[in-house]
């Protein structure tokens, strides 16, 4: 199954949990999204426009279900001209990341691949695409290593995305074989 999806040209979305409210949630998220543009004119929603729509719509709908889901938002906000990333709860909390780390994971290994990343890139002032892949990569397999709950990536390949300020581009594809 896909786990990170793209939203917009400039945005993406992950989350953990279960699958079948982070599916309807996905869905209408985009779908809210589309509606957007097509009654603006093709106008886009900057991403803290989207971060405030998927706060709602997980506050809303976890009012009458219990999601057990919590998501991240991802991409470029072209209103403040800045690389940003919100994590929400399961109850439609909404927490912008420290914008100096821009480090955020989801999942019973989230914390795990958090530390590993943010070990490896304490040390660097600036990282090249190739070594930021090969962190992330490396973060994956050992989180799903020291947590059974996580699924392995020898099952299943890391999928891994670069945000840039036009667009974004996917680095390694789990979908491949």
């Amino acid at each position: 199954a896909q786990k990170i999806h793209k939203i917009t040209g400039y945005s993406l979305l992950t989350a953990a949990g279960t699958c079948a409210y982070v599916e309807f949630i996905k869905d209408e998220f985009i779908s809210y999204i589309h509606d957007y543009q097509i009654e603006s004119n093709d106008k886009q929603l900057s991403l803290a426009g989207q971060a405030q729509l998927l706060r709602e719509l997980i506050r809303i709908i976890s009012m009458s279900v219990d999601i057990n889901s919590v998501f991240i938002l991802a991409g470029y906000d072209f209103i403040d001209k800045e690389f940003r990333i919100f994590e929400f709860d399961d109850l439609g909390g909404k927490y912008s990341v420290n914008q100096k780390q821009k480090v955020a994971a989801v999942g019973s290994g989230g914390e795990i691949a958090t530390a590993i990343i943010k070990s490896n890139l304490d040390a660097r002032k600036i990282v090249g695409l190739k070594l930021a892949t090969s962190i992330a990569v490396e973060a994956i397999r050992q989180s799903a290593h020291q947590d059974p709950a996580s699924e392995p990536p020898i099952l299943n390949k890391p999928t891994i995305f670069r945000i840039e300020r036009k667009n974004i581009k996917l680095i390694l594809d789990s979908r491949e074989k």
